[in-house]
């Protein structure tokens, strides 16, 4: 009754907290199963879902370091985000199931694929950024977070995707 309003805002807000924390464990823990039915091994579900868990760790910790507020509408923009480059993942996984083949070695095959399918992924990151870019041309400051958030984790997600987990796959076979 004293606080009013502001008692309200900060029980929403730790509920989208709470719900962003458990969504996002969640999508995560299914992105490794996904990873693991592709790639039909654990080691490389593995490296599946610690690439990705990267975006959301890098790009939230900048939110939080720069101070944007974090509402309702911008919280599931990181969801968003990381779907794409878990598209771009499990696009790699099957292209590198079929360079494998032909391959000896778990790096030069991954070689193989970046060099095959850095042109679709970066062609998808500007698309995607381009079209959820329209969000910053907005009046409504929630609208232009939710747009930013996508657009910078789409370009961590497809970096990800291209760099870090070809070489998380590869180290995991490696040494394990």
């Amino acid at each position: 009754l004293v606080g009013g309003i502001y008692v309200l805002q900060g029980y929403m807000a730790k509920l989208v907290e709470a719900s962003l924390i458990d969504g996002l464990a969640r999508l995560i823990l299914l992105f490794f199963v996904i990873g693991w039915a592709v790639s039909r091994s654990f080691k490389t579900g593995l490296a599946m879902a610690v690439s990705i868990s990267v975006v959301p760790i890098i790009v939230l910790g900048a939110i939080g370091l720069i101070q944007i507020p974090f509402d309702v509408i911008a919280a599931p923009a990181i969801n968003i985000a990381i779907a794409m480059g878990i598209d771009a993942m499990i696009h790699m996984l099957q292209y590198q199931r079929r360079v494998q083949i032909e391959c000896r070695s778990v790096s030069v095959s991954w070689e193989k694929v970046r060099a095959h399918l850095w042109k679709p992924v970066i062609n998808a990151i500007l698309v995607i950024t381009f079209g959820f870019g329209i969000f910053f041309f907005s009046q409504f400051p929630p609208t232009q977070r939710f747009g930013a958030i996508i657009v910078v984790g789409v370009i961590f997600s497809g970096l990800s995707a291209l760099f870090l987990f070809p070489w998380t796959a590869s180290m995991i076979k490696k040494k394990y």
